[in-house]
C-alpha cells in the first residue's frame, strides 16, 4: 500500500465495505476491486507527483467512492453525482471535514467519462489517470475479460 494515514485508510475501507455491500453492484468492471485499484493507483501517482499527505488522502477517498453508485445506462454524470452524494454522507464529519468532503466530491465528479473538459488541477489529473490506468497494464485483459 502506498503512503496514506493508516487510521484514515482503515476508516474509509470500513465505510467502503459497508456501502459496497448494500449499494455497489457486483459488475464485471465497476466493482469493489476497481474502486480499490483506482484509490491505490491515485495514491501512487500522487506520491510520484510530490503531493502532500492530505492530497493523497483526498485522492484515496475519491478513488474508493468514485463508482460506488454505478448503474449501467445512467445519464452522463448521474453515477458520479450519486457517488459524490454518498461520499458526503459517509465521510463528512467522521473522517473528513466538510471542506475536505466537498473537495472529494469535486474530484469524484471529474471521473465522468468521456470527460467534457480538461482537468483543472493535479488532483483532477491524477484521479482521471488512476481511473483508466489499468487499460495500459498487463493485467487489463485478465481483469476485464468478464466485460467482453
Amino acid at each position: 500500500m502506498h503512503q496514506v494515514n493508516k487510521k484514515m485508510e482503515k476508516q474509509i475501507n470500513l465505510l467502503m465495505r459497508k456501502f459496497m455491500e448494500s449499494m455497489m453492484q457486483r459488475l464485471p468492471y465497476h466493482n469493489p476491486d476497481h474502486a480499490i485499484d483506482v484509490a491505490q493507483t491515485a495514491v501512487q501517482l500522487a506520491e510520484n507527483e510530490g503531493c502532500s499527505e492530505k492530497e493523497r488522502e483526498l485522492l484515496y477517498a475519491s478513488g474508493i467512492f468514485h463508482d460506488i453508485v454505478y448503474q449501467i445506462g445512467a445519464p452522463y454524470g448521474k453515477n458520479e453525482e450519486k457517488s459524490a452524494l454518498l461520499a458526503e454522507l459517509a465521510l463528512k464529519d467522521d473522517v473528513f471535514s466538510a471542506e475536505d468532503t466537498r473537495e472529494i466530491q469535486r474530484v469524484i465528479m471529474t471521473t465522468c467519462f468521456p470527460p467534457k473538459e480538461e482537468p483543472k488541477d493535479i488532483l483532477e489529473k491524477i484521479i482521471r489517470d488512476a481511473d483508466i490506468a489499468n487499460t495500459g497494464r498487463a493485467d487489463f485483459w485478465e481483469k476485464s475479460k468478464a466485460i467482453f
